[in-house]
């Protein structure tokens, strides 16, 4: 890795307590970033690589997160968000921008933007929209949808609302909500983000 000044800037490091991770974790650390990391498992790694960082003079934050799961790593950045607001510190990049040219999705911030224009969304269609953009292509079945965003089942909760849902997203990102061009409807399976 090349040396490069990372002093004030917070980096998330995506299994940042063991292997690649925490090489990079470290390295990090070294150039001068604080870094914030998730882990998905055992946590006697996490705390070695907490100890190690915090040696080198940095802060760090590690946090238990599945990141192959786009819901927990978006609500890893938001965890990561929420205590960098408590010590006053912001990221410094936009890696939590998802960013698809006239459409882009703040994680941090929740908030979702059309050519510019702040779209208001509930806190549920906010998840639903995150999750799907941070997968594009991908298909999602309604039971899906209601495991991953709304942690139900349809045994618990009618399928019928993630279709709520997303006519309503359409409603408010698509500029004709009948024929989207980002949230897809794969005939008898479900829903899919199209970037």
């Amino acid at each position: 890795m090349s040396h490069n000044d990372f002093s004030g800037r917070v980096a998330l490091v995506t299994g940042g307590s063991r292997g690649i991770g925490r090489a990079i974790a470290l390295q990090l650390a070294r150039e001068g970033a604080d870094v914030a990391f998730s882990y998905a498992s055992r946590p006697e790694p996490a705390k070695k690589t907490l100890n190690e960082i915090e040696a080198l003079g940095r802060k760090a934050l590690a946090v238990r997160c599945d990141v192959s799961d786009p819901v927990a790593a978006a609500e890893l950045a938001a965890r990561v968000g929420t205590v960098l607001r408590r010590v006053g510190q912001r990221p410094t990049n936009n890696t939590a921008t998802l960013d698809f040219g006239d459409l882009a999705i703040d994680v941090m911030a929740r908030e979702v933007k059309i050519s510019d224009e702040l779209v208001e969304t509930t806190a549920k269609e906010f998840d639903l929209l995150a999750f799907l953009a941070s997968s594009p292509r991908q298909v999602f079945t309604r039971e899906q949808l209601l495991a991953q965003v709304w942690g139900s089942s349809s045994a618990w909760q009618d399928a019928g609302t993630v279709t709520e849902h997303v006519r309503r997203i359409r409603r408010k990102i698509e500029k004709d909500p009948d024929h989207p061009r980002w949230v897809r409807t794969v005939r008898g399976v479900g829903y899919r983000f199209e970037p």
